[in-house]
C-alpha cells in the first residue's frame, strides 16, 4: 500500500493488475494506454472544471465546496473547504498562488493550502479569473460588473456590462482583455479598465474567447455561430451552426479551430473559417476542448462520454462516464488528459501526445489556465543546409509575459550549454548532419519547436540526363535537359563542340527555329560549392524542310469574281502541295496555284497551304478570302407624326464587310451633313413633313431603306374672336369665331364656362333671346395637336333684367 494504491504482478500475464481503493480524495491506478484511466480520484461533490497545473505538475481543482491539491502521479497533498461551492477553474500565478471562483467571491490560495486573500462580488462568480501580466486577477460575475482585482486581493476597477458574465476572460500578449456577456455583446477592455470595443451578436456568449497566434479571437454565441474577430473588433468571418454554442473553441498549431456546439456535433474550421469536418456525438457538446501535437483531439459531449478524434475527426478511443461530460480538458506535460465528472471524480487518461504547439489549445490556454497569452512560438528555426567547414545557425523567436529559457537538442539529447534563442555551429562537420531541436520554457509553461535538420553538402548527382542523339527539321525546337540531386544550390552551364554557350545557364536548354548552324556536340556541367561533374554529349543534326518564300495573302472580291491564290516554294527535294479551306483538305488543289471561279458567299473563310518534302512538311499563314455583297439593311426607319415644335430621330442600321457609308434624303433630295446612321430633326415645322430614307453604300454600290414618313400637326390658333353684342329681347344674335390648325377641327361652346349641348360649329346662334341668355360665351377648339380656348363674348339684352345679367357678366371674369 502507498498513498492508497495497491498494485499487484499478475503471475499469469506479469502485466500489472489494479485493485481498486475508493475513497475521498486517495486516487485509484488503471492500466496505461491510450484511453485508459492512469488514475482517478474522488471529491465531495461534483467536479464541474478541469484542474489546473502549477510548479512541479501539482494540480489543483475544485469539487462541491472543497480545493484539491495532488501530485502527478495522483498523491493527494491537501483538502481545504473554501464553505462555498467551486465553479470555475483554478488559476495559477507565476508566483504559484491559485486563483478561483467559490460563490459569490474570488479566493486566493497559497501553494500549501492557506487563504491569502478573497474578494467579495455582489453575485455568484462562474467565469473562471485570468491572471494579467502585472499579477492582478481579472473575472466577471453574475451582478453584470467585470472585476480587475490587485495581488493584495483589494479592487482595482470594475466595468460594468447589461447583464450576467459567465464567459471567462482571455488577455492578449499586447495586454487586451477580451470577454463575453449575456447582454449578447462581446467586449474589449484595456488593463486600465477602459473600453477599447464592443462586438454585438445575436444571443448570449457563455463561451470563453481564444486568442490565436495572430491576434485573432474566436468565441461562441447563443445565436448559432462561432465568430473569429481582428484585433479592432471587425468581424473576420462566423460559421453558423445548428444550435446554441457555448463550448469554448481551441486553437491548433496550423490554425484549425475546434469547438462544440448544442446541436450535438462537433466542428473543425479552417483559418479562414471553413469546416473542415464535423463529428456527431448522442447530446449537445458545451465540453471546451483540448488538442495535442500529434493532430488528437478530445471533448465531452452531454452524451456522457468522452471523445479522442483524430486529426480527420474519426474516434480514436471514446471513455464514458455516468453523467453529462461538460468539463473541460487539461493536457499534462507528458500528454495526459485530465478532467472532472459530474459524478464527483476527476480522471487522469492516458493520452497520446503532448500539448499542440500552439497559443491556445486548451481551455483558458495553458495547463495553469491564467487566461492570457503565455507563450508562443512567433517563428520556427529553419532547415539548414551547409557545406562542410562553414557556419550554421538556428534561431527561434518567442514571445512570453515573463521571461524565457532555452535548451537546444541534437537528436533528442540535450546540447550542453546551448541556452540562449540561437545555435551556432561555427565549423561544420560531416557528424553535426541529423536532427535539432529547441524547448522554450517559462515558470509556467514550455513549448518544443519543431524539429529541423542540418544536412551537410556533398558533389552533385546526376539523375538525368540526354541520351540519345537528335535529327530534327530547320525550323523546329529541341530541348536538352539535365537534372542533379544536390543539397546546396545548383549552377549549369551547357556546352557545344565543348564551348560555352552564352546565356545557357539552365537545367534545361531550348533551342529554337533550328538551322544547320546549330549542328554539333552538346554537353552539360552542373556544379555546387563542393564539386563540378559533366553530363553525357550528344549529337544534333539539322536537316532542311521546305521553306515557303511567298505566301498567298488575304484577298477581298466581290460576289461571282474570279480569284487566284499563289504560293512560292523552295526545296532541294520534291515537295507535294495541298491547299486546304478551314482546315480541309480541297480535292485536286495541288499545284503552285488555286483558282475560285465566280465565288460565292460560302466560298469566304480561311485558306492555308501545306509543302512536304522527305525531311518535314511547313504550312503557310493562314489567309483569308473575302466576299464582298451589297449592304443589307437590319433595321429601317420608321414613320413619325409630331406636333409642331417637337423632335424626332429617323434611324437605320446595316450589314456588310466592306465599310459602309450614309446618306439621308428628303423627299428623295440629298440632306447636307446627314451622313450617319440616325437622322435627328428639331423644333419640327410643317414645312419638314415629308418622307425620309438613308442611302446605304459600300464598295459594291447602293441600296436606300425604306421611305419613312413624318406628319407634322399644327394646334389650333384662333384667328377672329368672338363679338359683344347688345340686343332686344326676342332678336336673335350669332358669335363666331375664325381658326387655324391641323383638320379636323372640332369646336365646344360654353355659356358662364359651361358647355353648351350640341354647339360644336363655328357659330353659335341664339334665336328669339331672353333675358336669360345674357351672359358670357366662349369656345374651345382642339385637334389632335392641342387644343385652344377663345377670349370671351358678351351678350347684352335690353330689359332691365338683362342690364344686370350683363353686369353679373362683367363680374364673372370677362376677358
Amino acid at each position: 500500500m502507498n498513498n492508497g494504491r495497491t498494485v499487484y504482478l499478475s503471475a499469469i500475464t506479469g502485466v500489472a493488475a489494479v485493485v481498486i481503493v475508493l475513497l475521498v480524495g486517495v486516487p485509484t491506478v488503471f492500466a496505461q494506454y491510450p484511453g485508459s484511466v492512469i488514475w482517478e480520484c474522488y471529491a465531495d461533490g461534483r467536479v464541474v472544471s478541469c484542474p489546473s497545473s502549477g510548479p512541479g505538475g501539482t494540480l489543483y481543482f475544485g469539487g462541491g465546496t472543497k480545493l484539491y491539491s495532488f501530485n502527478p502521479d495522483g498523491t493527494q497533498r491537501w483538502i481545504v473547504d473554501t464553505g462555498k461551492t467551486i465553479h470555475t477553474t483554478t488559476a495559477v500565478t507565476p508566483s504559484g498562488d491559485i486563483v478561483f471562483g467559490s460563490g459569490n467571491r474570488v479566493c486566493c490560495y497559497r501553494p500549501d493550502g492557506t487563504l491569502k486573500w478573497y474578494f467579495n462580488a455582489d453575485a455568484r462568480v462562474f467565469s473562471s479569473p485570468a491572471i494579467g501580466p502585472d499579477g492582478r486577477v481579472f473575472f466577471g460575475a453574475d451582478d453584470g460588473w467585470f472585476y480587475a482585482v490587485n495581488t493584495n486581493g483589494l479592487l482595482d476597477w470594475a466595468f460594468r456590462t447589461g447583464d450576467r458574465i459567465s464567459s471567462s476572460p482571455a488577455i492578449s500578449a499586447d495586454g487586451v482583455i477580451y470577454f463575453g456577456s449575456w447582454d449578447h455583446n462581446f467586449y474589449a477592455l484595456n488593463l486600465d479598465g477602459t473600453l477599447k470595443w464592443i462586438f454585438s451578436t445575436g444571443g448570449y456568449i457563455l463561451s470563453s474567447p481564444a486568442i490565436g497566434i495572430d491576434g485573432t479571437i474566436y468565441f461562441g454565441s447563443g445565436d448559432y455561430r462561432l465568430y473569429a474577430l481582428n484585433r479592432d473588433g471587425t468581424k473576420k468571418w462566423s460559421f453558423l451552426t445548428g444550435n446554441y454554442v457555448y463550448s469554448s473553441p481551441v486553437v491548433d498549431e496550423n490554425g484549425t479551430v475546434f469547438f462544440g456546439s448544442y446541436d450535438g456535433k462537433f466542428y473543425a474550421l479552417s483559418a479562414d473559417g471553413k469546416r473542415k469536418w464535423f463529428f456527431k456525438s448522442g447530446g449537445p457538446v458545451q465540453s471546451c476542448p483540448a488538442v495535442t501535437e500529434d493532430g488528437t483531439v478530445y471533448f465531452g459531449s452531454d452524451d456522457n462520454v468522452y471523445y479522442a478524434l483524430d486529426n480527420r475527426g474519426k474516434i480514436r478511443w471514446v471513455f464514458p462516464t455516468k453523467n453529462v461530460a461538460r468539463s473541460a480538458i487539461m493536457l499534462g506535460m507528458d500528454g495526459t488528459a485530465f478532467f472532472g465528472g459530474e459524478t464527483n471524480r476527476l480522471f487522469a487518461v492516458r493520452g497520446h501526445s503532448s500539448v499542440a504547439n500552439s497559443a491556445w489549445p486548451m481551455f483558458r490556454g495553458d495547463s495553469r489556465h491564467s487566461g492570457i497569452v503565455n507563450l508562443i512560438i512567433v517563428e520556427q528555426p529553419e532547415r539548414r543546409v551547409k557545406p562542410v567547414g562553414e557556419r550554421a545557425e538556428f534561431s527561434i523567436n518567442a514571445k512570453s509575459s515573463v521571461a524565457l529559457d532555452y535548451q537546444w537538442f541534437f537528436r533528442g539529447s540535450p546540447i550542453e550549454g546551448e541556452t540562449n534563442a540561437t545555435l551556432v555551429i561555427d565549423s561544420i562537420e560531416a557528424d553535426d548532419a541529423g536532427t535539432y531541436q529547441v524547448l522554450v520554457m517559462n515558470d509556467m509553461t514550455s513549448r518544443a519547436s519543431i524539429p529541423v535538420t542540418l544536412s551537410v553538402i556533398e558533389e552533385p548527382v546526376l539523375t538525368e540526363q540526354p541520351e540519345e542523339d537528335s535529327v530534327l527539321p530547320v525550323g523546329s525546337s529541341v530541348t536538352f535537359e539535365v537534372d542533379a540531386e544536390s543539397l546546396a544550390p545548383l549552377e549549369f552551364q551547357w556546352l557545344k563542340d565543348g564551348e560555352k554557350l552564352e546565356g545557357a545557364t539552365n537545367a534545361a536548354l531550348k533551342l529554337s527555329d533550328l538551322t544547320v548552324k546549330d549542328n554539333g556536340t552538346y554537353q552539360a556541367l552542373v556544379r555546387n560549392v563542393v564539386a563540378e561533374v559533366s553530363g553525357n554529349k550528344v549529337e544534333l543534326t539539322v536537316v532542311s524542310p521546305p521553306s515557303i518564300t511567298s505566301q498567298p495573302g488575304d484577298k477581298t472580291i466581290p460576289v461571282n469574281s474570279n480569284v487566284v491564290f499563289k504560293v512560292e516554294v523552295e526545296s532541294i527535294t520534291p515537295v507535294e502541295l495541298q491547299w486546304k479551306f478551314e482546315g480541309k483538305n480541297i480535292e485536286d488543289a495541288t499545284s503552285t496555284n488555286l483558282l475560285l471561279e465566280k465565288v460565292k458567299p460560302s466560298d469566304a473563310g480561311e485558306y492555308s497551304v501545306t509543302a512536304k518534302n522527305m525531311a518535314d512538311s511547313v504550312e503557310s499563314k493562314p489567309f483569308n478570302l473575302t466576299v464582298l455583297e451589297l449592304p443589307k439593311i437590319t433595321k429601317q426607319p420608321e414613320d413619325a407624326t409630331l406636333v409642331l415644335g417637337e423632335s424626332t430621330v429617323f434611324e437605320v442600321a446595316a450589314e456588310s464587310i466592306a465599310p459602309l457609308s450614309y446618306q439621308w434624303q428628303f423627299n428623295g433630295e440629298d440632306i447636307d451633313g446627314a451622313t450617319s446612321e440616325k437622322l435627328e430633326l428639331s423644333n419640327v415645322k410643317t414645312n419638314d413633313a415629308g418622307g425620309y430614307r438613308a442611302v446605304v453604300k459600300n464598295k459594291l454600290g447602293a441600296v436606300p431603306s425604306k421611305e419613312a414618313k413624318l406628319t407634322v400637326n399644327v394646334p389650333p390658333v384662333i384667328t377672329e374672336q368672338p363679338g359683344w353684342y347688345t340686343r332686344p329681347a326676342g332678336t336673335n344674335v350669332t358669335f363666331d369665331i375664325k381658326a387655324e390648325g391641323t383638320e379636323p377641327l372640332r369646336y365646344q361652346w360654353k355659356f358662364f364656362g359651361t358647355n353648351i349641348a350640341s354647339a360644336t360649329n363655328p357659330e353659335l346662334q341664339i334665336t328669339n333671346i331672353s333675358t336669360n341668355d345674357a351672359g358670357v360665351y366662349s369656345v374651345v377648339v382642339t385637334n389632335m395637336a392641342g387644343a385652344a380656348k377663345s377670349k370671351s363674348g358678351v351678350l347684352r339684352v335690353k330689359t332691365e333684367e338683362g342690364f344686370w345679367r350683363g353686369v353679373k357678366a362683367w363680374f364673372y371674369g370677362v376677358d
